[in-house]
């Protein structure tokens, strides 16, 4: 296959990095880490070590938390995913279709389509490459766990499994444990919403799923469903898509497969930019509102708009006055104890009554 096939389905997930990126942080949880990257902060998110190392050296860079830079960083993962499909499924049409299946979230950065563009580099490789992004994907985040039983399927077992295993022995090493049992660990998540992931699935997967399903799947894809397990929020729908890519057979390229596959980019970057505009109003959102805030004003709001009108006022995540209405992350508790002479909310209701009860509540 010519390089440029491998190159124009790429080239134009970065181009969304390019032109989307900078719109601000998709969510509390990209804030954060990109404040704990200007910070060189590796030990709080130690499941997410991969990412914020990458985003500390962005920092070094930028000279800020990454902002457009990061989001072009990331967006260049979702080339590589791009390009590793191809490498794995051989055709052009394979890239355009993996094209759409990560455009909704190429220009936002985020941890999930790094561990996915990971994750399949390690798949078109072989041997040590193998292993190593492999285990660099679980470094990003454990949710690639999940999908190792796809992964060791797909590619070489020995490698993916190794990979793997190196991966979680080192980072538990490293944090001590924390990797597992710290208050962001592995284990100590959210209980899986399953009827929620799905529901995710159904609405981001569900039309690359048809175009894939018009040019034949393997039974392969099954394997993928330990990742019903993760959270919701978790963008696990971008990897279903790109393996439901990998694992079909090789098309001429008809001129329904151009229509089908040019169907497909309609709908992704329709997606694209939704998003796009959905963030900027919500930066301005949260701009506006840390503008706003008073001296010795607080601020009851769900956590991912706390953390970032936080770091909108103070570059400090838990540094304004502020709670989830749900009750106190942290330190927070010192609300009811010493609460400020006045307060507003955001997108949560003004209630302050779980404060008798002391109940603390972790991310």
């Amino acid at each position: 296959m010519a390089p440029e096939a491998q190159l124009r389905p790429a080239a134009a997930v970065l181009l969304a990095g390019l032109l989307f990126g900078g719109a601000g942080w998709v969510n509390g949880d990209a804030a954060v880490y990109a404040a704990q990257a200007v910070e060189g902060d590796l030990a709080q998110r130690t499941v997410h070590l991969g990412w914020i190392a990458v985003a500390s050296m962005v920092a070094a860079v930028s000279g800020e938390g990454g902002g457009w830079l990061l989001d072009v960083v990331h967006a260049a993962f979702g080339a590589g995913a791009v390009v590793a499909v191809v490498r794995i499924q051989g055709q052009e049409a394979a890239g355009w279709l993996a094209a759409a299946a990560v455009l909704p979230i190429a220009a936002f950065a985020e941890v999930d389509l790094p561990w996915i563009a990971l994750l399949l580099a390690g798949l078109a490789g072989s041997g040590g490459w193998t292993a190593m992004c492999v285990a660099l994907a679980v470094s990003v985040s454990p949710v690639a766990l999940l999908a190792v039983p796809w992964a060791a399927c797909r590619g070489q077992p020995r490698w993916v499994v190794g990979g793997a295993s190196l991966a979680v022995v080192t980072l538990s090493a490293y944090s001590g444990g924390d990797w597992w049992l710290g208050d962001r660990g592995v284990l100590m998540g959210p209980a899986p919403l399953i009827g929620r992931t799905l529901a995710a699935w159904a609405a981001n997967v569900a039309p690359v799923a048809v175009a894939v399903g018009v040019l034949g799947m393997s039974w392969r894809t099954a394997l993928l469903l330990p990742l019903l397990l993760a959270p919701p929020d978790v963008a696990t729908w971008g990897l279903i898509g790109c393996a439901l890519v990998a694992e079909g057979p090789a098309r001429p390229w008809s001129l329904g497969l151009r229509v089908l596959v040019a169907g497909q980019l309609g709908l992704s970057t329709g997606a694209l930019v939704a998003t796009h505009r959905s963030v900027r109003a919500d930066t301005r959102l949260v701009e506006k509102t840390a503008a706003d805030m008073g001296p010795d004003e607080g601020l009851i709001a769900p956590w991912t708009w706390g953390v970032r009108v936080s770091l909108a006022a103070t570059g400090d995540p838990y540094g304004l006055p502020w709670m989830p209405p749900t009750g106190p992350v942290r330190d927070q508790e010192r609300w009811c104890d010493d609460p400020p002479s006045s307060h507003r909310a955001l997108h949560a209701a003004d209630d302050l009554a779980w404060c008798a009860h002391r109940t603390r509540v972790e991310p």
